[in-house]
Order: C-alpha cells, then structure tokens, then sequence
C-alpha cells in the first residue's frame, strides 16, 4: 500500500491506519477489510474522482468480482461515516464513473505532523475536459516522469485529435468535429490565439500534416478517400489521390507518404490496432501518380504510422505481421525495406503513433491493449541503427482515458497527443417503435458482441475493463442484476449460446495470449467443459449446433476457415490476395457471412457453409461490418459507414436489396455487432462514442 499517514481526521471521524480502525465520536464503527481497504484508497486520492476499475484494481487485485461488491462496500463505508448519498460529506458519487472522496483532513499540528515524500510525479494541474463526462489524469506508479507539465490546449464538446506541429514550432494543426463534421483547424501554440478553420467542406478531414515551409497543409478524407492538399491558412483545396490515409509530407517537400487503407473508427482501440491490408504509398506533393512502396505481394505485414527520415531518403513505418509490431524503414528509391527491431507487446498489445525526434536519438510511441489501458513510451535510440539504446520507459499512463496521435515539436522539447474519453454501452432498440434503451453503460470499460438467448429473454456480452481481463456476462431483461459467467484468469471472448441455450461457450485467451481453450459453462450449475485448441483461431463464431466453429487467420493475410469440435478438421473457405475475415455462421448452419477487404473498403460477401463460390451481398462504397443473422438466415444485419458516419442497416442475402434500420451517426460514435432478436423486433447492438482534446506536454531533457 502507497505511503500514508498513520492517522487521519475530519472533524469527529479519525481513520487509524495503524490498526486498521474507524472511529466516529471516539467511537469504534466496525468495517469488514475490504471496506477499510477502499476507505484507504479514496483518502489516498481525496478530491480526484477515482474510477471504478481503479478501485477493483487496487481493492481487488487477482480477484473476480462484480460492480456489486464495490456497491455494497461503499454503502457499509456510508452507513459508518454517517454520510449522505444525496449530500455527501464524504464519499460523492461520480455517474458512470466512480466516486470521489470529498472531506480534507484536518491539519496536524507542527509538532506530531510526518514529513511528507517529495512528490514523484511534477505534472502541473490539468484542467477538465469539456467531455460531458470526466476525465482525469494521474501518472501511473510505474510510470518515470519526463513530463513537466501538461497543458489542455483545445476545450471542445466534441473530439479533436491529429494534432501536429508546424515546421518552426509555432502552430498546431488538428481535426475536429466541432462544427459537425471534421474540418481542419490551425492555432498557435502560444498565447490565447485563436483557431483558424482551414477547411469547410463536410470531408470528414483527418490527419493534417505541414509542408515544410508551413506554407501548405496535406490532409486525408474520411467522406471522399483520398490525399488533398490545401494553403495553411484555407484556400483552394486539391485533389492528390483517390484513396489513402495518414499522409506525412517529406522535409524537402518534394513527396507526401501515406497508407492505402483508413482506420474503421475513432475509437482509441480501433486506432492502435492493424489494418493488416494496409500498405505504404508516395505521391508527388505538386501533384502525379502515386507508388505503391510495399505491394502485398513482395512485403508481409500491414503499415501503419508512416514518417520520414531527416535527408528525406527514406520512410519510417510500424509494421504488423500478426498482430507482432516492428519498426521498419524503406528508402524511397531503389533498396529492399529493413527491419530494425520488434517493439514490445506481442499480439495482445497494439502500437502506434510512432513519433522520432530530429536528431533519430529518441522515439515516442503509445501501447495499446484491447482492454483500453493505454499509455505513452519513450525509447532511446543509436541513431545510426535505430536499434534501441536504452530500455522502453513509461512515461505517462492516465488512470482513465486514452492518449492517441503523438507529435514531436521540431526542437524536441513538446509532445502533443489528444486525450480521448470512450463512453461504451449495449443499447437494445425497437425496430417498430425506434426506441432505444442502454442495458449497461460505463466509461471505464468497453462493452461489446451482445448475443440474445433463443426466448429474446436474455443477452450475453463481453465486458472489458480496463487492465484487466475481458468477462462474459449475461443480462436477463426482467431487471435482474447482470451475472459474470467467466472463470479462472483466462480473458473470455464471443460468447455464444449453444446446445439449445443450456451452455454459453466462449474463447478463452490465457494472460499475454499464451495459449487459447473454448470453454463451456452450463447455465445450470454453472460446470465448466473445457476444450484444447490445437492452433491459433481469430473471431471465432460459435454455431448454435455446439459444433461448428468459423474464423479467421491471420498469416499473411486474414482467411476463413471451419472448425470441426468433433473430429478437429479445419477447412480452409476463401483465399486469393485479398483478406476475408470476422465469419458468422447463419441459423440453419448452410451460409457463412464473410467480409472482404480492398483497398479503402470492407465489402460483406456470404459463401455456403460446405464451401464454394463466395458472393457479394454488399459492395457500395464504404466500410460495412456484419452482426448477425435474422433467425430465418434470409437477411443479414450490418453496421456500416459510408463516409459520414455509422448507421445499422439489413441486407437479403437472396434479392441482395440494402435498407437502412437506423439513422447515421455523427463520427465520433459508432455501432458495431449488431444482433437481431429471434422473433426480429429489436437489435441488440455496442454503441460506442469518443470525446476528447488535444495537449501539450513540455518533456524533460
């Protein structure tokens, strides 16, 4: 436990830490240990809203338990504190957050008070986000302090991110959905300056980048793919590609880099995963043809986080290879790519934004789990090689929220990055009425792959809290409290319902991806079947039969296979160049949903469960993502996106006809696993929506 006083009082209450007591008027109220061990860790943190998972963690640790439990600690707390719920003096509920201890102890006198330890962590004091909700900032222990200082510079409602400094250090340019769509916006980086819209065109505008006279900026379109090029300062806007993403402008200004494929959100998650067809591209920054760097024909992996070499000779890039990610280069001309080294995290752990400072000697970079803990690093580096010359070191690790889109200032001295808040619920709409409700909601975790049980009665979901493992819970919707059906340390993944809905069967992932089982759990006494899996699998969807199995690879490229639990053949469903991933399995076991990626879309397709020729059910323009299946397996429910925002739509897998079952979203939310109930009225569905702003931390030479 941190470092605390011995005692502390507010007033008629005294905590002894000593001996572990709590006495209210000299009197002894007594509180199991738990209790005492949340009391301590709400005084650690008095007047900073601490989230629920903070708590599980720290009160908790390497133990399954609910929501439940911190409710009803907080309760036993309340009831022996005397305080008020609805006017608390003590404990004050955050909604959908946590709590926060509110009381300040009483000053010690001179002569008995402890010498406090210098504080570790010299961050300046961080304003709010103008999120609609909270979001609070704390180094992590373990965290080594290369911040300074840490300013909020953009205080929108909405989200701001893409944040990237001008060649001399001056200006900011960044993306912003405050005027409804993303536009891009330029301010200065000092003083009360105010923001200039360079952009005005409802593109749905991302990732600006400077030219390096500052003259001009180059941004991509969400709405219309492609790289467009644009006067600082707002202009006329041209067109340099039809597709493309993440441009970087070269320090001669001679090129623009960028990647063939965009991300599929905004979600912080999304963002720090691969798109594993994603390649590598030039394009003239006067305008011409663009050239492919890394065809997946002659370099594996997917590219992500592309930036340039100091002489502009050669580009610096993340490379993925099953879900693995390495640093790369490529020169521009000529010479075959080099791989310097894997940076840490493996397949559980995505990383990104990638940033070099000028002299090549430092690299910032963010890890991200799928969990939502997220944080930044620091690597030193032989600037020769680009091989490490240190040990990566954490140097900052939010308790809530997450870090994306790292920029280096041109002296090396700044990091810019947008914090970003993702509030996550499983909302259930009636298709008749239009009204939704959420089931769960919370901003701490993020919740996905709702299922609905055969009655419509009851709906299964994976809950992912962050840090810690993923958990398989079932909802019934008579009002009763959720249940958590996971077991043992293993992380549960795409829950299904099999064998009539007497089991719910899952993935079952051990800690660092070392290993994977399917597990089954009887919802009657809750014994648990457990099943070898002899190779990797990839979404796995479970059929309904309790013995088909459908999935994908993922080496090179993503590819559908069918398991057999019984005998354990696998069959391979598709192949070519292009990936095909994230099956599902229709009711009557005969058709298989699959998804096809190409350059700057995600098409859905549907091929015969016995295997044959794969056919296009939907192939407009846009990213689509299939749910799931209408219990007759005559129509397929999707989320989908065609460049202004997410929407859930149905499609006939015979007639082919799309229709639209939900209006679009703004971007910054979206709908993923849509369900339908059995009898068709509702869809269960995750609805996921992200806010935050852009800072500037002063880092420590």
């Amino acid at each position: 436990m941190p470092h605390v006083k011995e005692t502390h009082r507010f007033g008629n209450v005294v905590v002894d830490h000593s001996n572990l007591q709590l006495t209210v008027d000299g009197v002894a109220r007594p509180l199991e240990p738990k209790a005492f061990r949340l009391l301590q860790f709400l005084i650690e943190n008095t007047g900073r809203a601490v989230s629920k998972d903070e708590i599980m963690t720290a009160v908790w640790p390497d133990t399954a338990v609910t929501d439940n439990a911190l409710t009803r600690a907080v309760a036993q707390l309340r009831k022996a504190l005397g305080d008020d719920s609805k006017e608390p003096r003590f404990i004050e509920t955050i909604p959908t957050i946590g709590y926060r201890f509110l009381a300040q102890p009483d000053a010690d006198p001179p002569s008995k008070q402890i010498s406090p330890r210098r504080s570790l962590y010299p961050l300046a004091a961080i304003p709010l986000l103008a999120l609609g909700a909270f979001l609070y900032y704390r180094q992590s222990p373990a965290a080594i302090p290369l911040f300074l200082t840490n300013a909020q510079v953009t205080a929108g409602s909405g989200l701001d991110v893409n944040a990237t400094f001008s060649p001399d250090g001056h200006l900011l340019a960044y993306a912003s959905d405050r005027s409804g769509s993303f536009e891009i916006y330029v301010r200065p980086v000092e003083g009360d300056g105010r923001d200039t819209q360079v952009t005005a065109n409802a593109g749905q505008n991302f990732f600006p980048t400077f030219s390096p006279d500052g003259q001009s900026l180059a941004f991509s379109s969400f709405k219309t793919p492609g790289i467009y090029r644009t006067p600082t300062h707002g202009g006329n806007i041209e067109r340099l590609t039809q597709f493309g993403a993440q441009p970087v402008w070269s320090p001669d200004g001679k090129w623009i880099a960028f990647l063939s494929q965009h991300r599929p959100s905004l979600s912080p998650t999304d963002f720090y995963f691969p798109v594993p067809e994603s390649s590598l591209w030039i394009v003239p920054a006067a305008g011409g043809t663009p050239r492919e760097l890394t065809p997946h024909a002659t370099f594996t992996g997917g590219q992500a986080f592309p930036s340039w070499s100091p002489d502009s000779k050669e580009i610096r890039f993340i490379n993925y290879v099953s879900r693995v990610a390495s640093l790369w280069s490529i020169p521009i001309e000529g010479s075959a790519p080099r791989k310097h080294f894997e940076l840490a995290g493996g397949i559980t752990v995505g990383i990104g934004s990638a940033c070099f400072s000028r002299d090549d000697r430092h690299l910032y970079y963010i890890s991200a789990k799928l969990n939502g803990d997220i944080g930044v690093w620091h690597l030193p580096l032989q600037p020769s090689s680009l091989t490490p010359a240190g040990n990566p070191e954490l140097i900052y690790h939010p308790s809530l929220g997450a870090p994306r889109d790292l920029a280096i200032s041109p002296n090396g001295t700044r990091l810019s990055y947008s914090a970003v808040l993702s509030a996550s619920q499983i909302m259930v709409k009636d298709l008749s009425t239009g009204a939704a409700a959420d089931i769960v909601r919370d901003t701490g975790y993020r919740y996905n792959m709702p299922v609905w049980a055969d009655d419509g009665k009851a709906i299964l979901y994976t809950k992912l809290p962050v840090g810690r493992p993923a958990q398989t819970w079932l909802h019934r919707l008579d009002g009763s409290a959720p249940v958590s059906l996971g077991r043992g340390t293993h992380s549960q993944h795409y829950p299904r319902f099999v064998n009539n809905g007497s089991v719910v069967r899952y993935l079952a992932v051990a800690p660092n991806a070392r290993g994977q089982e399917i597990h089954d759990i009887s919802l009657a006494d809750g014994a648990v079947a457990v099943h070898a899996v002899s190779a990797p699998i990839v979404q796995p969807f479970f059929g309904a039969d309790g013995r088909t199995v459908v999935f994908h690879s993922i080496d090179p490229l993503h590819q559908v296979w069918k398991l057999d639990m019984t005998t354990g053949q696998r069959t391979q469903l598709t192949q070519g160049p292009l990936a095909h991933g994230f099956a599902s399995l229709s009711p009557d076991n005969q058709w298989i949903e699959v998804q096809r990626l190409r350059p700057g879309a995600t098409e859905v397709w549907v091929i015969p469960a016995s295997g044959g020729n794969i056919t296009p059910l939907v192939t407009q323009p846009g990213t689509w993502y299939a749910g799931g299946w209408s219990a007759d397996s005559k129509q397929l429910i999707l989320a989908g996106n065609t460049g202004d925002g997410w929407a859930i739509h149905a499609v006939s897998r015979e007639s082919r006809q799309l229709r639209r079952l939900t209006p679009d979203l703004p971007l910054r939310q979206y709908v993923r696993y849509p369900r339908w109930s059995p009898d068709g009225t509702r869809v269960a569905y995750e609805f996921n929506e992200a806010k935050g702003n852009v800072f500037i931390a002063e880092l420590k030479q």
